[in-house]
């Protein structure tokens, strides 16, 4: 079953948990601190996985309408092809990914988009004593309200770059008029640790008016390498 809290989408920052079965418990625990105040709109999916279904559907919208992805750190999701997949979508997607450590990888390797990424630590101190979970997730909110606005806004943006794909890329569900100046402004005030919008080798930018000018154009708005206002998701 998929849940959702009832926090606010005006002020609640939508949070995707991606975790492997066998740490469940911890995830509870994690869904239940973020939530206790309805700071932030978690998602947590807890469907298993069945032969010949369509899950990557279901997870794919989970993760294309958050704006961040708290990935699970132990031993069993950094080696679960499932979890992997989480990421990876998460990353062609451009969403933030905060990973939290629970446990010691043990050797396990995690997925290679989290190499240059913190990790928020969950996991024993080196001395072997518990460390303070209370910590850890204060750690972690801190972490999440980090350029809330902007991350919210990335996620509007790509979700209308889904519905006009999906939409068979009309007109007029294209940006125009103010909405086109609106994404030049938020494009300039990307945060310097902001998911990169080039990740995708086939990011497209979208953000024409209906005149047909493309928002990225060089000769308008310097934006070729730098990002675009919406991208296509695939």
């Amino acid at each position: 079953m998929t849940q959702q809290s009832n926090a606010s989408k005006d002020y609640g920052l939508k949070v995707f948990i991606s975790y492997s079965r066998a740490d469940i418990a911890f995830a509870d625990e994690l869904v239940a601190g973020l939530e206790y105040d309805g700071g932030f709109d978690v998602s947590i999916d807890r469907h298993a996985i069945h032969e010949g279904e369509d899950w990557k559907a279901r997870l794919g919208a989970l993760i294309a309408d958050a704006d961040t992805v708290v990935f699970v750190l132990s031993p069993k999701s950094a080696t679960s092809p499932i979890c992997q997949w989480e990421v990876e979508e998460a990353d062609r997607l451009s969403k933030r990914i905060l990973p939290v450590l629970v446990a010691p990888l043990e050797g396990a390797r995690p997925p290679p988009q989290l190499a240059a990424l913190n990790y928020v630590r969950f996991d024993h101190e080196s001395d072997g004593r518990p460390r303070s979970f209370m910590a850890g997730l204060a750690g972690l909110r801190r972490a999440l309200n980090t350029d809330l606005g902007w991350l919210r806004e990335h996620t509007r943006l790509l979700n209308r770059a889904r519905e006009w794909e999906a939409a068979g890329r009309v007109e007029n569900r294209l940006l125009s008029g103010s909405d086109i100046a609106d994404a030049k402004t938020w494009l300039e005030s990307r945060p310097k640790d902001a998911p990169d919008l080039y990740r995708s080798r086939d990011s497209y930018h979208y953000g024409y008016s209906r005149r047909g000018r493309h928002i990225g154009d060089q000769s308008e708005f310097s934006a070729t390498r730098r990002g675009c206002a919406c991208l296509h998701p695939h």
